[in-house]
């Protein structure tokens, strides 16, 4: 299967091809859905991002803009809820990273079903319309789970 691999700095929808990230420090947000599930590449915390020109690469930027994406592709704000990853726990910047996803996450009123962030091994993230994947690459399970089923 052919995966789309999203960089640091950008936002995606699910649509032909599955996303794939890998994070270390960097958080990966998934927001989905009734109909639409979307991922952002977040690297930097806010205050921390003065001189790119990529504002995407600023955790709480890539999540606004996810979310207006996904609202202007007809999906209901109401609807969405967000499983976020990576943020590697013995980094300063990745706990920083968690710690912004979260609280925009709840300034946007968005619950926060999952968090699998503040681990201590980076991590590989696979998405699909229906369901995600999340494996460290030194170990040999995968967890995965259908957004379905995640309440």
């Amino acid at each position: 299967m052919e995966y789309k691999y999203l960089i640091r700095g950008e936002i995606s929808l699910v649509e032909d091809n599955p996303l794939e990230m890998g994070l270390d420090t960097c958080v990966g947000i998934i927001i989905y859905g009734e109909s639409i599930v979307g991922a952002s590449h977040g690297s930097i915390p806010e205050g921390m991002g003065s001189g790119y020109e990529n504002k995407l690469l600023i955790v709480p930027e890539g999540i606004k803009k996810l979310v207006s994406l996904i609202i202007s592709r007809k999906e209901s704000k109401q609807n969405l809820k967000a499983i976020i990853f990576g943020g590697r726990g013995n980094e300063i910047l990745g706990v920083k990273n968690s710690q912004q996803a979260e609280k925009t996450l709840e300034d946007l009123r968005i619950p926060l079903i999952k968090n699998f962030t503040r681990t201590p091994t980076d991590q590989i993230v696979r998405i699909y319309k229906d369901k995600f994947e999340v494996k460290a690459p030194n170990f040999p399970h995968v967890y995965s789970r259908e957004f379905a089923e995640m309440k």
